[in-house]
């Protein structure tokens, strides 16, 4: 077998016209240590509903004696294979971890804590949660009034477009899967543009270049290089790059199993792995050879306990390089005269403004998607006409009994179904952009949630009152403002009390399509049990009579039927078949047929709309305890 070859760095930087060796490390600047970190994470199998907190919790080491020296003025990469620890690192350093952490992490000979981290960094997410039908201006406008303090101007924002390159896409829509806005390599900035607008000491950027082509991923990875070079500390983990975008880092960190198998300048990582004989072949990826060589084959228990000593050996090789020896240095030197943890106090904006400024966005994204906002407007109502087509007008015999329930049915039921179709479609992106801006500390569910509320309310009434109007006026129910006033607001009530169903829902279930069959089948159920339209209460079995009782319907329909059939007189019609029938007619009046199917209805309104309002306001507590459940998703 012929020796193999390896590359030269220096050669090769001077082809490609970047300098070889990262920037010497000078007075006055910043730096951020890592020192003795081990982290340790409970391994949970299967799902997070299936976790029991009585059960022995397994502790599972994500990180392992990690030990770093990053100074302000360089590019850093994490790097390594799938299940290394990257991500975990950044969580750690950005004090997002969930987990056990031993260890400390520094800046400037500091101790930080994890709001002193969040006051100093940002963190940017692999995935790109951005509301799809604001442009890039209005999303860092929007934005900038949640995170920055006092009056904003416009330089801030403008400044941050300069910097990234977004100038000439400022005023173009994000866009979305149907809708094309910017190019991922553009909605990939306004991300990082996002995390800029504080002025953050520290960038932490979660695998920046994934899902974006070569030209793109290279072209970000220089934008990160100029922020670096700018005077900040930029650190981010990728999984494998390309040779042209490596030679753009200054340092370079490749982790497996949660240990350094190397850290240390970029321009030193052949020499350091060709010492150790491990060499690069010619025209080969350094990378490449070098995670492969770091990870860990699994496809037999002979290869993983091969690749499990290789990689021991690699790590305890590196503890004893000049690379590690002299980063130790640094980090002894950098923790001398270590000050207690500081936390840097920053005024933010108040609740007002950022309710307005949350409730101003959900209106703007949603008045630009034209077919959305028209659906939230005019389902419910178009929904009635096909009511009002198949019913017609009521009349007084005892046929029109049967129409009345199906019609007071249709009104109980069909406002949380309408509800759970426009919030499957509207919400999650919104929630989505929750679940970063929370993580970054800009507000909290609550505020989220009542924003929400402000900007589906007026919707939800206008909808509401429409449908209630083609029914109840067109449809010929009782000649009378207070009824149909009542009536309006029962369907008000089941409306909004629908769509905070399926936002617990969603708040507990990310996937859209899964929550959509859960409400649906919630709704349903809930209607054919408790309403006493299909079947009367008092027949149903004990368990089912139950379920009726804490069910919203059930209280809905007693209100509607009550007023509806209360004072109504009904004709008999005898007919052949009925001629010699002991019983005629059914029920002559309306008082009749409330006795045998709702008694005391017409009497339990101000009660049954008091545990209406009782039963939407527990729904929307625990809408927002929904969110705090189910955490916050890895949005990767």
């Amino acid at each position: 077998m012929e020796p193999t070859q390896y590359l030269n760095p220096t050669a090769q930087y001077r082809h490609y016209g970047v300098n070889s060796h990262p920037r010497q490390v000078s007075d006055g600047r910043s730096s951020l240590t890592i020192k003795d970190l081990n982290y340790q994470v409970d391994d949970i199998k299967g799902y997070w509903w299936q976790k029991s907190w009585f059960e022995v919790k397994i502790k599972k080491t994500v990180l392992k004696n990690v030990n770093m020296y990053f100074t302000s003025g360089q590019l850093a990469a994490i790097t390594g294979s799938s299940g290394s620890g990257k991500t975990s690192l950044l969580d750690v350093i950005s004090g997002r971890a969930e987990g056990e952490v031993d260890g400390n992490v520094y800046v400037n000979n500091t101790i930080c804590s994890e709001k002193s981290m969040r006051s100093r960094s940002c963190y940017v997410m692999q995935a790109d949660r951005l509301l799809p039908n604001l442009t890039v201006r209005e999303t860092l406008r929007y934005t900038a009034f949640l995170k920055l303090p006092g009056k904003t101007t416009h330089k801030q924002v403008d400044k941050v477009i300069q910097d990234l390159g977004l100038k000439s896409v400022a005023d173009s829509l994000i866009g979305a899967t149907i809708n094309r806005g910017i190019s991922g390599g553009e909605r990939r900035r306004v991300t990082i543009a996002v995390q800029l607008l504080q002025d953050p000491q520290i960038i932490l950027l979660d695998e920046p270049t994934t899902g974006l082509d070569s030209f793109t991923a290279r072209y970000v990875v220089n934008n990160l290089r100029d922020l670096a070079h700018s005077g900040k500390i930029v650190i981010m983990s990728v999984h494998q790059p390309r040779y042209d975008i490596l030679k753009l880092f200054d340092q370079v960190a490749i982790l497996s199993q949660g240990e350094v198998t190397y850290y240390g300048p970029q321009s030193e990582m052949v020499p350091y792995f060709t010492s150790i004989n491990y060499p690069c072949p010619t025209y080969a990826n350094p990378m490449d050879i070098y995670i492969d060589v770091s990870s860990i084959d699994r496809r037999s228990p002979e290869r993983e306990v091969s690749c499990s000593l290789r990689v021991t050996n690699l790590v305890t090789k590196y503890r004893h390089s000049d690379q590690y020896l002299s980063m130790m240095d640094n980090i002894s030197r950098g923790t001398s005269d270590v000050t207690k943890p500081s936390y840097i106090s920053t005024s933010g904006p108040g609740i007002g403004r950022i309710l307005y400024t949350l409730t101003s966005r959900f209106y703007v994204n949603l008045w630009r998607d034209k077919m959305m906002f028209g659906a939230r407007i005019g389902n419910f109502p178009l929904f009635s006409i096909f009511i009002v087509m198949f019913l017609g007008t009521m009349t007084y015999d005892q046929q029109s009994i049967q129409d009345r329930t199906g019609l007071l049915y249709n009104s109980v039921s069909s406002p949380p179904f309408i509800a759970i179709i426009n919030c499957v479609q509207i919400f999650p992106p919104l929630r989505d952009v929750y679940y970063r801006e929370c993580r970054d500390g800009l507000y909290n569910v609550v505020l989220f949630i009542l924003a929400y509320t402000l900007h589906i309310l007026p919707f939800i009434i206008l909808s509401s009152f429409a449908f209630a109007s083609c029914l109840y006026w067109i449809c010929g129910l009782q000649n009378d403002v207070t009824l149909f006033l009542m009536f309006a607001a029962v369907i008000t009530m089941m409306h909004i009390t629908g769509e905070f169903v399926t936002v617990l829902i969603l708040g507990l279930c990310h996937n859209p399509q899964i929550a959509n069959t859960i409400a649906s089948l919630f709704t349903s159920l809930s209607c054919l049990i408790s309403s006493g339209l299909i079947r009367s209460y008092e027949s149903l079995p004990y368990v089912l009579k139950l379920v009726a009782t804490v069910s919203l319907p059930k209280y809905a329909a007693e209100i509607v039927v009550g007023n509806e059939f209360h004072n109504l007189n009904f004709t008999c019609v005898k007919v052949l078949f009925i001629l010699f029938s002991d019983e005629p007619c059914g029920y002559q009046t309306g008082e009749a047929f409330l006795d045998v199917f709702y008694p005391g209805a017409f009497g339990h309104v101000s009660r049954n709309f008091e545990i209406m309002i009782g039963y939407f306001f527990f729904i929307f507590i625990m809408s927002m305890v929904s969110f705090k459940i189910r955490g916050f998703p890895t949005l990767q």
